[in-house]
This record gives structure tokens, C-alpha cells and sequence, in this order.
């Protein structure tokens, strides 16, 4: 297990390293790819610890990241959030996001490889289309850089002790899947 965790934080910094900073930028996104959309789903299970009181729970949660492919390949998303106690959190971000916040795309053969920050790690998404991209598939990873053993977050106050995405789902539809009916 340790060493299955070890090689995973490798991966994904030596990924994080080659992450250019402005990579939405210079987004181009495969030209079948424009107007549709994707639903991207998953689970979360994790372990946190308390930094003040030391306390240690385990729990999951479930996401969903809504992903719209604009006919000028302009990439905008909404992240909802299940968390414990039913708890719904959402965000909505626009890519080159001027805060930095938003996930950092970029297109590798017949998948869009994303990353989005969180606290001092780094969250990895692999959307791999088939060959006439019609259907899709995801993969994720957690990871982090050196320093703390564990991903800090809200202030250092929270410590990610493990962390593990479950279920992924892809679907993909045309056109927007912001659009009211």
C-alpha cells in the first residue's frame, strides 16, 4: 500500500511539473468535442484529521462536474458537491479564471486531462473518449508535492490523510448542459 501510494504522489507531481501555467490558454479542444457536454461523477472517500483537536474521520462524498465545450472551445464548468450530513456545495468556474481556481485543461490524443488544485495537492482527471467520441470513460488521482506527508486544506486547519475517487462515470451529450428548458 505504501508503496502503491508513493508511486501514485510521483506520478502526479512529475504530472503537476509539466502543467504549464496558463494551460487553459492554450487550449485547443478536439474539434469533435465543440458545443457538447459532459457529465463527470464520482466518489470520494477519505480519512481527515483535525489539526486542532486531533480528531480523525473517515467518510465519502459524491460529486459532479458539469463540463460545457463552447463552439469557440472555451471551456466552463460547475462542480456540485454531496458532502456529510447533506451538505450541497457548488462552484462555478470559467477557464484562464483570473483567481486561478479553475481546472487547468489540456488535450492528450483522444483525452482531456484535467487538474484543479486542492490545498497543497492535486487533483488529476482523465477523460478518454473512443475513437468517434461518443462515449467516454474517467479516471482519477490525488497527489501531492513534497512537504506535509498528507494534502492540507481550509487553512491548515484539515489534513487529508487518504483520500481515493470511486464509481467514475462520463457521459457526454451535444450541446449545452447549462441550458434551461
Amino acid at each position: 500500500m505504501r508503496t502503491r501510494r508513493a508511486a501514485t504522489v510521483l506520478i502526479c507531481l512529475s504530472l503537476w511539473a509539466m502543467t504549464p501555467l496558463g494551460a487553459n490558454a492554450d487550449f485547443r479542444a478536439p474539434t469533435q468535442l465543440l458545443g457538447k457536454s459532459l457529465a463527470l461523477t464520482w466518489q470520494t472517500n477519505q480519512a481527515r484529521r483535525d489539526l486542532a483537536t486531533g480528531w480523525t474521520k473517515q467518510f465519502a462524498n459524491s460529486a459532479m462536474l458539469r463540463v460545457y465545450i463552447s463552439s469557440k472551445g472555451r471551456i466552463f464548468t460547475e462542480k456540485t458537491s454531496y458532502g456529510e450530513y447533506n451538505r450541497v456545495a457548488r462552484s462555478t468556474e470559467v477557464s484562464d479564471s483570473p483567481d486561478r481556481k479553475e481546472i487547468e485543461w489540456r488535450a492528450e490524443g483522444k483525452s482531456l486531462v484535467g487538474y484543479r488544485e486542492i490545498g497543497n495537492g492535486m487533483r488529476r482527471m482523465i477523460v478518454d473518449f473512443d475513437k468517434d467520441y461518443q462515449t467516454c470513460s474517467l479516471k482519477m488521482i490525488f497527489g501531492k508535492p513534497g512537504g506535509p506527508e498528507n494534502i492540507l486544506r481550509e487553512g491548515a486547519r484539515t489534513e487529508i490523510q487518504s483520500i481515493e475517487a470511486v464509481y467514475p462515470t462520463c457521459r457526454i451529450q451535444e450541446g449545452s448542459i447549462f441550458s434551461v428548458n
